[in-house]
């Protein structure tokens, strides 16, 4: 398959890529940066002035979205909550433009979520019928991401939604904050990277 990913940069991106082009898949990269590091991936240019990535993007089977701002980069104050907020709703809005202008259109799009889009609770239990949301940053974040990405169905494309917890690996993700979290808060959900990425192509 054809597979555009927004976000293949990212810890999971980079990882996921990894695995799909094992997989034998093609796969499309929306990217800010000049760097094109890995063989076998076309790197097209989005999110800037000018940039019309439709334009380069052709017969696509899936999209995959995980653009937005880290939340592990510094302190949650104000100015990078907007960042985390902002970021991944623009990079989504723009996405289903781009598909918008797709003669052929993706089957499915797979986006990046959280479980922070559910209440903390010792006792309680969710799964993705739950209709109880966090009345806090992080579940308004999440909340707001899914409604956006939810626009696709109007073209007859399936959204899919990743809630990930806290993902570890070797050597990023949230590996070296991870005391932290399990010291202050009361329910975390750990998910590896290798699971995260083959949970995903189970959904496609």
């Amino acid at each position: 398959m054809k597979i555009v990913i927004a976000g293949g940069s990212g810890f999971i991106g980079k990882k996921l890529t990894f695995v799909l082009l094992e997989n034998g898949h093609k796969i499309i990269i929306l990217t800010r940066n000049d760097q094109q590091s890995l063989r076998n991936v076309s790197y097209v240019k989005w999110l800037e002035e000018g940039t019309l990535p439709e334009k380069e993007i052709k017969n696509a089977d899936e999209f995959i979205n995980l653009a937005g701002v880290s939340i592990n980069d510094g302190r949650w104050n104000a100015n990078h909550q907007n960042q985390i907020y902002d970021s991944r709703l623009k990079a989504t809005d723009e996405l289903i433009r781009i598909i918008e202008a797709l003669p052929e259109k993706p089957t499915v799009l797979i986006n990046a979520s959280a479980i922070g889009i559910y209440p903390a609770s010792l006792t309680a239990r969710y799964t993705e019928d739950s209709v109880e949301k966090a009345n806090d940053f992080l579940g308004k974040t999440v909340n707001d991401w899914e409604c956006k990405a939810k626009l696709v169905e109007a073209y007859s494309i399936r959204a899919v939604f990743m809630r990930f917890g806290v993902v570890l690996g070797n050597k990023a993700g949230h590996f070296p904050l991870w005391h932290f979290h399990i010291n202050c808060s009361p329910a975390v959900r750990l998910v590896q990277v290798n699971s995260g990425c083959h949970g995903c192509m189970w959904r496609m």
